[in-house]
């Protein structure tokens, strides 16, 4: 009799064979002229940058083409490193300006024009760029400030000018000396009025001689001390007086609030994605439900949580197990329970080329994953191995997913369980959707569009 291989080898031996379909493809893809970097870099030459940061999209006529990778000073020119998808070819006589889009203020990086040019090969620089769109606004601002004092100094066309002011002014002086004349004598009561009011006032004053001299000094003390308090604070004692005169401190201070800075432009650049999917599985009743939240700080890397349901209906279940083995003629019949319950899957995934490595916690157990992605993106093939203590082998899933509408909605098949000790292997399929904040502001920005239809 042939000797059975142990599931261990069986283990071995598969992933050995998709680590050579994984080498095998990347030689087909670099035979076939396609390139493992994700695009090509460009220099573009800028005098003021502000509110620019890595990652900021580049779009060519709201097409996003690539995005910005660094931002450095070369002498008093601003240097911005972006990558350009490499299907994109940029010419010499290509408009490169900053912009402004949403009421948040977000900038980007607008190619627009060329096509008539000299290509420009990856790695060469433009500098022919535009400043931000801000500016021209102001300029734009100034000139509608001249002309209304321009038609305010010359009037005319129905337009009030500084004559007809002037001679508004005159009317109203006239009218208010025929007033004058006409009622001196209430004029004379009110002047005696405040004879008296003033009379008074002196009165109090004398009266009060020693309050008033008491007030006074009050004040007085009271100058005196905000007077030697500044000088504490000039010279440098006390907390105030160190925080603006020691160095050190100020120093502190500012690398906190460059460590905030840096947060929260990391924040920013962010990428928030939510999702849900469900998937049948072939030897189950219900489908499965999984909910999905995905933190891309940058392009190459990511971090993935999922809560796995089964069945869809949230609830658990109890099954029981009949196992029936034969061992020298004698029936053993053992009955195994397990309990559905919520799974929790933690990965940090990072990209290499073409592929994407990931680790970390897999349905609450610790496992790997590795995912070839192919068609621009649209098409990716992947395997996770975990659970890697079970009785019954490790647990090894090889899965198939296509992107649609945009990378919005996708389906998925593959095979579960595939090495199991009982050959209790699935076939699984199903669909879902994952959803980014760019594709929210895209919904919302179509949304009254649509209702107004």
């Amino acid at each position: 009799m042939v000797k059975r291989l142990s599931a261990e080898a069986k283990v071995g031996f598969f992933l050995v064979a998709v680590l050579l379909g994984l080498v095998y493809l990347t030689t087909q893809i670099n035979s076939s002229g396609w390139s493992l970097r994700g695009g090509h870099s460009y220099y573009l030459y800028f005098e003021d940058v502000s509110g620019l940061l890595p990652r900021t999209p580049v779009e060519y006529s709201g097409i996003r083409i690539g995005q910005v990778r660094e931002i450095r000073l070369d002498g008093r020119e601003v240097v911005v490193e972006v990558v350009i998808d490499r299907h994109v070819v940029v010419y010499d006589d290509t408009r490169v300006s900053m912009q402004t889009r949403g009421l948040l203020g977000e900038k980007i990086i607008q190619f627009s024009g060329g096509g008539q040019g000299i290509v420009i090969p990856p790695g060469g620089s433009i500098r022919r760029t535009e400043p931000a769109r801000s500016f021209d606004k102001a300029i734009e601002n100034f000139s509608e400030l001249s002309m209304a004092i321009r038609d305010l100094i010359k009037g005319g066309e129905g337009k009030a000018s500084i004559n007809d002011v002037i001679e508004n002014a005159t009317k109203i002086t006239e009218d208010l000396r025929q007033v004058v004349e006409g009622r001196k004598s209430d004029l004379d009561k009110v002047i005696s009025n405040l004879r008296m009011i003033t009379d008074s006032v002196g009165e109090f004053v004398g009266s009060d001689e020693g309050a008033l001299k008491e007030m006074a000094q009050s004040m007085r003390q009271t100058i005196e001390r905000l007077d030697r308090i500044v000088a504490r604070v000039e010279s440098g004692e006390g907390t105030i007086g160190k925080l603006l005169h020691d160095e050190e401190t100020v120093d502190r201070l500012n690398d906190a609030l460059d460590g905030v800075n840096e947060f929260v432009g990391t924040f920013r650049q962010t990428e928030i994605a939510v999702g849900f999917r469900g998937e049948y599985m072939g030897s189950e009743r219900d489908p499965i439900a999984v909910t999905s939240l995905r933190l891309q700080p940058t392009f190459d890397k990511y971090f993935l949580f999922e809560v796995t349901d089964a069945p869809l209906s949230f609830g658990r279940r109890r099954r029981t197990l009949t196992e029936t083995t034969t061992s020298g003629g004698t029936t053993v019949i053992e009955e195994v329970q397990s309990s559905d319950r919520f799974t929790f899957t933690a990965l940090l995934a990072r990209r290499f080329h073409f592929l994407t490595l990931q680790a970390g916690l897999i349905r609450s157990t610790g496992g790997l994953g590795v995912e070839a992605h192919f068609w621009r993106d649209r098409l990716s093939l992947g395997v996770q191995l975990f659970d890697l203590k079970r009785a019954q082998n490790p647990h090894v899933r090889a899965l198939a997913r296509f992107n649609l509408v945009g990378q919005v909605l996708f389906v998925q098949g593959g095979v579960d369980d595939i090495f199991h000790k009982d050959s209790r292997r699935n076939f699984f399929a199903g669909a879902g959707f994952m959803i980014t904040e760019a594709d929210l502001k895209r919904f919302l920005g179509l949304a009254p569009l649509a209702l107004s239809q």
